[in-house]
């Protein structure tokens, strides 16, 4: 019909740079972190949508990750999980951490970053790319000094835990705070 329809809304206060990601598996949008706009304090709670339901469960797992905004967030369907990394994290974990996210059994898991792993950053773009069965991260800011990434590009094998810089021959450049 080419219109929009008013879905349920996240019981939660206002949020900023929170992540959603689809689980097409469990058939459910997960929604991780954000900054909440009335305690001016980043959050650590995880949300899944029903649609057919129109519902949001807040999951309350245990072993979260630390509250964190603008991370990167991605279903892996070879994983069956849902992947963040990076963002702006309040709290002492340590970098460069990967997060999964396994709604059927509600619990994160976490994996060291190898020593080749890139610099932490927020504000980056990550996908699931299915050809090479890989998540990609490009662009972002830099943590500790929030100087724009020199546009480069990562792919992520969640299985493997191992990272690996593309080098494409064109490149969009600096970018970072995707949607």
């Amino acid at each position: 019909t080419n219109e929009w329809e008013q879905l349920a809304n996240v019981p939660r206060a206002p949020m900023l740079g929170q992540r959603i990601a689809y689980d097409s598996e469990s058939d459910r949008i997960i929604m991780f972190g954000g900054f909440d706009m009335t305690k001016y304090q980043l959050v650590n709670e995880t949300w899944a949508y029903d649609y057919n339901t129109d519902t949001w469960t807040n999951m309350r797992p245990s072993g979260n990750p630390h509250g964190r905004n603008y991370h990167g967030m991605a279903y892996d369907p070879q994983a069956d999980r849902i992947v963040v990394w990076g963002g702006d994290i309040q709290g002492p974990e340590k970098k460069g951490l990967v997060w999964a996210y396994d709604y059927n059994t509600n619990t994160w898991t976490t994996q060291e970053a190898p020593p080749n792993a890139p610099e932490q950053r927020n504000g980056l773009g990550m996908f699931y790319h299915p050809p090479s069965g890989r998540l990609i991260v490009h662009g972002g800011l830099i943590e500790e000094t929030g100087d724009l990434v020199e546009g480069t590009t990562w792919a992520y094998d969640v299985g493997a835990n191992v990272w690996e810089e593309l080098a494409p021959s064109q490149s969009p450049g600096k970018r970072a705070y995707f949607p």
